[in-house]
């Protein structure tokens, strides 16, 4: 009988320590939206680059506003460049910023016109509408502005300043 009586006991407490537990463990104080920040969307749109202060600018003036890149790789008539931080790639072409592709938050901007106010581009409906593509033709005088994405929203922009 007191066998059963101390297996209750010691059952009983290790209930209450996992209980004590469970509860401590369910208030994580850690900030979890500080670690994975997320651009604003709503409302008036925060921009996420000014694509007008770098397209068709050479590189020491882009590096004036996006910094330093993280790396370039040298091609035959022009140079990639990726930007730390913000994922832009920027290929200059007869050293000028001429494909601009930008990434956005796979989800939270629609695959829509809509979406360009975060480049500062103006909004129009596009010229060339693909399952995966809404495409632009001399908008705000580039050659070309692509949005690329899925069902789910838009996954990056691409802005061809002069050549294709």
């Amino acid at each position: 009988m007191r066998k059963i009586f101390a297996l209750i006991a010691v059952l009983l407490i290790v209930a209450a320590g996992g209980w004590w537990y469970h509860v401590r463990g369910a208030a994580d104080r850690f900030d979890y939206e500080a670690v994975f920040e997320k651009p604003a969307t709503s409302g008036a749109a925060a921009s996420l680059i000014d694509i007008v202060a770098i397209a068709g600018k050479p590189r020491a003036a882009v590096s004036k506003v996006l910094g330093e890149p993280q790396r370039c790789e040298p091609g035959e008539f022009s140079e990639r460049c990726r930007y730390n931080g913000i994922g832009v790639e920027i290929t200059y072409i007869a050293d000028k910023a001429d494909w601009i592709t930008v990434p956005l938050s796979s989800g939270e901007l629609p695959l829509a016109a809509t979406s360009l106010a975060v480049l500062g581009l103006p909004q129009r409906e596009p010229d060339q509408i693909d399952e995966h593509d809404d495409i632009w033709h001399g908008l705000a005088g580039y050659r070309e502005v692509r949005l690329v994405g899925n069902d789910q929203g838009a996954i990056y922009a691409r802005i061809k300043v002069t050549t294709l």
